[in-house]
This record gives C-alpha cells, sequence and structure tokens, in this order.
C-alpha cells in the first residue's frame, strides 16, 4: 500500500511516508490504481489522505475508490468498511446491467469516466453527501 499525503507529492515526487505534521482528516484508498492514487492528491484538500490500497487493507477508509467496479467488489467493500462511501469507476461501454449491479450492491455513485479530475468531483461529493447526512463524526 502507498500513501500520498498532499498536493506536494502529486507533481511526481516521491509517496509521502508517515504524516509528518498531523493525520489526514480523510482517507481515500483506490483499490486497483496506482496513476490515479497518484493524480488524485492534486484534485483534493491537502489535508486528505490517498491510499494506493488492496481490496484487503481499505476497512480504515472514509472513501472508497474501485476501478473496474462490479457489484461484489462493492459488497467486499461495503463488508470491509460499512460506514465508507464507495465510488464504483467503470468503463464508458459497461453495459447499464453491469451499472445497474454496482448500485444495488451499495455505491455511492457509479462513474463512466477515467478523466482524475471528474473521479476526484465525484469523491469530494460523495464525502458532502455523507457529511452532511452524519455518516462521519468531527474529530
Amino acid at each position: 500500500m502507498r500513501l500520498f499525503r498532499t498536493r506536494e507529492n502529486a507533481d511526481g515526487g516521491s509517496p509521502a511516508g508517515p504524516p509528518a505534521v498531523s493525520e489526514p482528516t480523510v482517507v481515500v484508498a483506490v483499490v486497483g490504481s496506482l496513476p490515479l492514487a497518484a493524480q488524485l492528491p492534486a484534485l483534493l484538500p491537502p489535508e486528505w489522505a490517498i491510499l494506493d490500497a488492496r481490496p484487503d487493507s481499505i476497512g480504515g477508509a472514509e472513501l472508497i475508490v474501485l476501478t473496474s467496479a462490479t457489484g461484489s467488489a462493492v459488497t467486499a467493500a461495503r463488508t470491509a468498511a460499512p460506514l465508507a462511501g464507495v465510488i464504483g469507476l467503470v468503463d464508458a461501454l459497461t453495459p447499464t446491467s453491469v451499472i445497474v449491479d454496482i448500485l444495488e450492491a451499495g455505491a455511492d455513485a457509479c462513474v463512466r469516466s477515467a478523466d482524475p479530475l471528474v473521479i476526484a468531483g465525484h469523491v469530494a461529493a460523495c464525502y458532502r453527501r455523507r457529511s452532511d447526512a452524519g455518516h462521519f463524526l468531527a474529530s
């Protein structure tokens, strides 16, 4: 698992080590795409931690981004992190039936885009919606 912490290392620098100043306020686990995990810190708040994660290491995340999402992957993510927001990413040509499976399995959103800016927008919106609904407690 790699940790990408701040905007400073979104420019191609090496992944940050343990937090030097403070703990992140939000942990986003990206499952299945190291390049996406490396790009998101430049597009999300600097105090958020972005993890390049495996499906078995997402338990502490507030938000989970599943690349090549499936209904069963969403179910597994919900089991590992029941309170986390889950965003499924699919190819633009993914059949509607697969998208329905992903949403019925409990994904908060299903995104038909590989554009990091679009994905970051969905991640931020998911966090905002879940925060407004009281899913995250202020620390």
